[in-house]
Parts: structure tokens; sequence; C-alpha cells
């Protein structure tokens, strides 16, 4: 038989090469499933407090999101104003301000989170350390002052490990 002949003839098998419009359309609506679980979950995280997109990012990956969908989610989230990495840096300063913690390890940990640093910046900038140093040290040591050099040398290990740079402990004593 030559290929002129075989108009017509059909082996059984789809002439769309193997390609299931059934499926795509299957395809097509899980995708949408997803997009829409992804936005209902993405939202939800966010009523309860802010993200950084890289944290953002991390979470919906971990919840067995597509990345192709993670990264739809994450534009559908930019593009709405829902997810602000400037939102998160001022309100993580002023959260960790709060908690005792200092500029370091605040910096720090914006970092970890995928924060760029002019934001980091602008936002510890914002926040009155000596003040959050001072809060932080009445709230643990009663505002006992130090009588020895080993009472003093404990209470400057206390905040510099909680982040307070050395300028800032020193203004405390």
């Amino acid at each position: 038989m030559n290929a002129d002949n075989l108009e017509g003839v059909s082996d059984g098998e789809d002439d769309t090469f193997g390609v299931d419009p059934l499926s795509e359309a299957a395809i097509a609506a899980e995708a949408a499933e997803f997009f829409r679980r992804a936005r209902h979950r993405s939202v939800a995280w966010l009523s309860r407090r802010e993200y950084a997109t890289g944290e953002m990012q991390t979470k919906l990956l971990s919840k067995d999101i597509p990345a192709p969908i993670v990264k739809q989610t994450m534009e559908w989230l930019l593009d709405n104003d829902l997810l602000s990495n400037q939102r998160f840096s001022e309100a993580f300063s002023r959260r960790r301000a709060r908690q005792g913690y200092g500029p370091i390890r605040t910096k720090m940990e914006m970092r970890a989170r995928g924060v760029p640093d002019a934001l980091i910046d602008s936002a510890v900038n914002a926040i009155n350390w000596l003040d959050a140093a001072q809060l932080a040290w009445d709230k643990r040591f009663r505002s006992q002052t130090p009588e020895t050099a080993e009472q003093r040398a404990k209470q400057q290990k206390y905040l510099a490990q909680r982040g307070f740079s050395h300028d800032i402990i020193r203004n405390i004593f």
C-alpha cells in the first residue's frame, strides 16, 4: 500500500499524536485547582502575619504545590500587593524589638528569609534599639544593677546573645 491509498484508513489510534484532548482539559483543570488552593493558603497565612517573598515561596513549595503554580501564585500576590518585602521587614523589625532581640540578630534573621539588604537597613534603622535593649534588660534582670564584675559580664553577655551591639550595651550600663 502506498501513501496515496491510506486516506480515510485509521489504525485505531487518535490522530492527535498521542495527546488526548480530554487529558489536556483535565490537566488545565488540575492546574487551576492548584492555583486556587495556593492562593487560598497564601491569603490565609498572610491574614495572620506578613511574610517575605522567599519565605512564602518556600512555604508553598513545602505543601507539594508545583513550581510553576508557586511562581504564578507569587506573581498574583505581588501584583495585588498582598505580599511585600518592605511591609514584612518593617513588621518583623518591630516584632523582634518588642521580643527583646537586637539589630544584629534581626538583620541576620531577615537575610535568612531572603529580604534585600536595602529593605533590611531601612527597617532596622527605624527602630530605637537602645529602648529595646533597656526593655529586654529590665525584663530579664528586673532593673537590678550589677554589683560585681561577674554579674555585669553576665548581663552584658545576655544582651550580646540577643543581638545588641557593644555600643548599645555600654549605654545600658
